[in-house]
């Protein structure tokens, strides 16, 4: 009996040890799965911190193009006022002009109806001399319409006349005057 109480201890203490190297290996293991989730725990934090970090330069960025979208929203709505303001410029200067061209033809009109057509002739036309000037009253601006009705009277029909260099010329600047009468 004594020998199988000491191959009863001899089994215990066999089995103690095995115990012992499993709890010794089992705490290995616990500390391995430990530091390996210990590691994976700081991978996913430093995952998620450059995450975070990414997250906040990209809100960052949204916010400097939204800065800059503005600006140049800002920017384009004064560049359209610039651009009506301009048209609207460009319209009363148009205006101006189809005004001016207007009255320039009433006024010509004053020395005659084709009086136009004597110009535009007298322009294409080879001359000996100077090439003739006229009508004479094209060149005469009052400053005070009060003097309108005096200066008619005394200048009367030299405001119809042409202003020549020489008899050949005469001759055919009556030519045109004549033929354009027609």
């Amino acid at each position: 009996m004594n020998n199988e109480v000491l191959d009863c201890n001899r089994r215990l203490e066999e089995l103690d040890k095995d115990i012992a190297s499993e709890e010794a290996l089992l705490r290995e293991d616990k500390r391995a799965a430990r530091e390996a989730r210990d590691r994976e725990v700081e991978e996913v934090q430093s995952r998620h911190d450059d995450l975070v970090a990414q997250q906040q330069s990209a809100i960052n960025q949204v916010i400097v193009e939204k800065a800059r979208r503005d600006s140049l929203e800002e920017s384009k709505r004064g560049q359209q006022s610039l651009k009506t303001n301009a048209c609207a410029r460009i319209q009363e200067c148009t205006d101006a002009i189809r005004r001016a061209r207007d009255r320039e033809r009433d006024r010509l009109n004053a020395f005659g109806q084709n009086i136009n057509v004597v110009i535009q002739r007298i322009e294409r036309q080879t001359w000996v001399g100077e090439k003739p000037i006229g009508p004479l009253g094209r060149f005469v601006t009052l400053k005070d319409p009060q003097w309108k009705f005096p200066m008619q009277s005394q200048l009367g029909s030299l405001m119809f006349a042409f202003a020549i260099t020489n008899n050949v010329d005469r001759e055919a600047l009556k030519r045109i005057l004549r033929e354009t009468r027609k």
